[in-house]
């Protein structure tokens, strides 16, 4: 996990960096007291939430930005994945759609870091044909390729 880690959080920063971007992510210290999950997916060590490495990520990401001169920060998590960033009334989240009372469609993380991202009244346009550059470059459209059904 420590190896994934390193190469995930390289990955991002690398992103980051290139859009001289800080990262915010959701603070999910205390995320394995609330989180759902049947006994049969704790049981499978692949599966389960509570073998993930969240605060082991964070560190190698707080460290890599930081000798970027970039900046972690943390926003906490409740409700991110439950309110529309359109509207900000509560919706429904299933897998990666989200939907809410008033219409509007969002897939789930998307709709989650916009968000994350308006926590302080700012949010920036996601430039596809910019962001995919770096895509290609760091290898990461290969591998998604590789992924989809």
């Amino acid at each position: 996990m420590e190896a994934v880690n390193h190469t995930i959080s390289r990955r991002i920063v690398r992103f980051a960096e290139y859009l001289n971007a800080d990262l915010v992510v959701e603070d999910l210290e205390s995320c394995r007291n609330s989180m759902k999950q049947s006994k049969k997916n704790r049981s499978d060590k692949v599966e389960s939430r509570h073998s993930w490495a969240y605060y082991s990520l964070e560190q190698k990401l707080e460290y890599k930005l930081a000798l970027k001169g970039l900046k972690l920060i943390k926003r906490p998590a409740p409700y991110t994945s439950k309110s529309c960033s359109t509207c900000g009334t509560l919706g429904d989240r299933k897998g990666h759609d989200f939907n809410c009372a008033n219409g509007h469609y969002h897939n789930g993380d998307l709709n989650a870091s916009r968000n994350l991202a308006q926590w302080d009244g700012f949010s920036c346009q996601l430039n596809l044909k910019k962001d995919a550059a770096v895509m290609v470059s760091s290898g990461l459209v290969d591998r998604l390729a590789r992924h989809q059904p």
